[in-house]
């Protein structure tokens, strides 16, 4: 995983995020979190449902903004790495869009980049495979188990390979063969 050369691939410096701050139903799901996560470096955040670890990942992927302290991502904001693609998500739901075939699906980021249907194609057959799921490039993502449909995920997440992956509990609906990492590639098998 590279960063931004000299810059830690995350850091959190004094982080806050309230919900519904100075109202009456406000909620504080981070509370002054530091934190550096070196280039290279595989960490998990562990603890209890509802204490913030998928609040945490959302304010790095730019999907919610802190509301005190300094985040960094390869020493951009959130926003800039979000728009320099300097990482990928896996969220715990696949979140697929039923009408656009597997193939179509793990293609989605390399077509917003721009890359040409050939490229883009290569590319997530490349994944498919590496996920063990290229004999289902032509099926929708509701004709997959949840296990399938998340295996999907997980390579759409991986295509522009990315050099930081933020991933919230993406292996939840996976099997235990299925959630193997595969030591050539560091990635799923």
């Amino acid at each position: 995983m590279t960063a931004n050369a000299g810059h830690a691939a995350v850091r959190a410096e004094g982080v806050w995020k309230v919900f519904n701050e100075g109202q009456q139903n406000e909620v504080t799901a981070l509370q002054d979190v530091s934190l550096e996560v070196g280039e290279g470096e595989f960490v998990s955040l562990i603890g209890p449902s509802g204490c913030g670890k998928s609040t945490l990942l959302r304010v790095m992927a730019d999907l919610t903004h802190a509301t005190r302290g300094e985040l960094t991502v390869a020493g951009l904001t959130p926003a800039q790495a979000r728009e320099e693609q300097k990482y990928g998500m896996a969220f715990q739901q696949a979140a697929l869009f039923d009408w656009r075939t597997v193939q179509r699906n793990v293609e989605l980021p390399l077509e917003l980049m721009g890359w040409d249907k050939s490229r883009r194609a290569a590319r997530a057959t490349e994944l498919l495979e590496m996920v063990q799921l290229a004999d289902f490039a032509s099926h929708r993502p509701w004709e997959l188990s949840g296990g399938m449909q998340q295996r999907v995920a997980i390579a759409r997440s991986l295509a522009v390979d990315p050099p930081l992956l933020l991933m919230d509990e993406p292996f939840g609906a996976l099997d235990r063969k299925s959630t193997r990492l595969n030591s050539s590639h560091g990635y799923i098998s």
